[in-house]
């Protein structure tokens, strides 16, 4: 369904981004035979955006040391758009073809910095889906006088 003819090849995928059900007919032609057809029947459910959870790693560092936080999800298709925000320097969007994203961040300055992440999958209709915005239940403590012991 959908009209596309797919490349010449043994394996050719195709991904759905629509719910329903789909025909795919293959043809094999062969310049001694006649050709040859079979239809496959599919149908596509794409789970929803579902289960964002986010955490931050290590939680108590020195100023400028690396901070990773982590996002991950189920659901949707990708490519997800994953778009942090929060204390700075947290504002900025990545696009992962994984269920999980990390970024890695450095803090100039002392106090306590909270994230907040968001993650859209492409959806029905050539629209999206969102999952979030999920503020981070964990948060980085960053002081220049910590001592690792």
């Amino acid at each position: 369904d959908g009209g596309q003819v797919l490349p010449s090849e043994s394996t050719p995928a195709h991904i759905y981004y629509i719910n329903g059900t789909y025909t795919a007919k293959v043809i094999v032609e062969r310049s001694t035979a006649i050709p040859q057809t079979k239809s496959l029947t599919v149908t596509v459910t794409i789970p929803p955006l579902a289960g964002l959870s986010c955490a931050v790693n290590p939680q108590t560092v020195k100023t400028g040391e690396d901070v990773t936080w982590r996002a991950t999800w189920s659901g949707g298709v990708a490519p997800y758009t994953v778009t942090w925000a929060g204390d700075a320097p947290l504002p900025r969007t990545v696009v992962v073809s994984s269920k999980s994203s990390n970024i890695v961040v450095q803090y100039p300055e002392p106090g306590t910095y909270d994230g907040i992440v968001s993650v859209e999958s492409p959806a029905e209709g050539g629209g999206s889906q969102t999952e979030g915005p999920v503020t981070c239940t964990n948060f980085v403590r960053v002081n220049p006088k910590f001592e690792v012991r």
